[in-house]
């Protein structure tokens, strides 16, 4: 089994109906993908990790080692919660403003394509 993620126009997950423009499926080629996207079945990248998560699922890559180019951690949301709010968030609040950063870097792609550009001298 493989994970496909499909960018299509914003609807809604059918796992938590949140809006988003990417989706992912479970399946053992695109075909199949496809068809399960097209029953909209596709889940958003937060109810993928979870149905991962939940199902014991094992994942194997082709590269062991890789790393994040950036990182935001809880603690970095926590410092500017309590900067904004005088308080940290609970779990739910934080796994909703997750999802929020997550919906707005859909287009993370093009910023790194604007970072990478700005780096090449012509």
């Amino acid at each position: 089994m493989r994970v496909f993620c499909f960018k299509q126009d914003e609807a809604r997950c059918p796992g938590c109906g949140w809006r988003t423009a990417k989706f992912y499926v479970l399946a053992e080629d695109p075909g199949e993908a496809r068809a399960v996207l097209n029953q909209d079945e596709a889940l958003c990248a937060e109810c993928m990790a979870e149905l991962l998560s939940e199902e014991a699922y094992s994942i194997t890559a082709d590269k062991v080692e890789q790393r994040p180019i950036f990182t935001i951690t809880s603690e970095e949301v926590q410092k500017i919660a309590k900067e904004v709010i005088g308080r940290e968030l609970t779990e739910e609040e934080l796994r909703r403003v997750k999802k929020g950063i997550e919906f707005g870097l859909e287009c993370w792609e093009d910023v790194v394509r604007a970072a990478i550009e700005g780096v090449i001298v012509k």
